[in-house]
């Protein structure tokens, strides 16, 4: 089930932050012009979601939740920014996984497209070891076999990276 938690947007403004919940995972996704505001609308967009979390019996593992910093500029990607999860300073990284897709501070995919393709060399290598010409799965069989694992796995949250290709 994917909640949303939505804030009403700001008069004459775009909204500068959206969060996104799917089970137990929470994303919230912040632009700003500098980082400084990104950073105060993250930590305010944060402190919301705390008392939510409180208000409803909840918690979060604040050793589990990791932040990235995605800029254009060379120079943004190297600074460091200060969000806070209960009154702790939050991890920055240069890449992390969410909902089975890896980010990288560049948003160009290479690690997913590593990951994605060693996960399809194991299955590929798989079906060639039940697969031999005198004994063996039918055609048939593996062909079903690969389309419901390996086209499945490729093609894994397609619309995020497909562009990166």
């Amino acid at each position: 089930m994917e909640r949303s938690i939505q804030h009403p947007p700001r008069p004459g403004l775009f909204q500068p932050h959206k969060s996104k919940a799917f089970a137990d995972d929470l994303v919230i996704l912040t632009y700003g012009e500098r980082t400084a505001e990104a950073e105060a609308f993250t930590n305010s967009e944060l402190a919301k979601i705390e008392n939510w979390v409180k208000q409803n019996k909840m918690q979060f593992n604040e050793i589990k939740s990791q932040i990235i910093l995605i800029a254009r500029k060379k120079k943004s990607r190297r600074e460091n920014i200060n969000i806070y999860l209960k009154n702790r300073r939050l991890e920055q990284f240069k890449e992390m996984k969410y909902l089975g897709i890896y980010f990288d501070n560049r948003l160009n995919f290479h690690k997913n497209i590593e990951h994605t393709t060693e996960k399809s060399k194991k299955i590929i290598y798989m079906l060639g070891r039940i697969a031999k010409l005198n004994w063996g799965q039918r055609h048939k069989s593996l062909k079903t076999i690969y389309e419901r694992s390996s086209v499945l796995l490729m093609t894994y949250g397609a619309l995020v990276w497909e562009e990166d290709i």
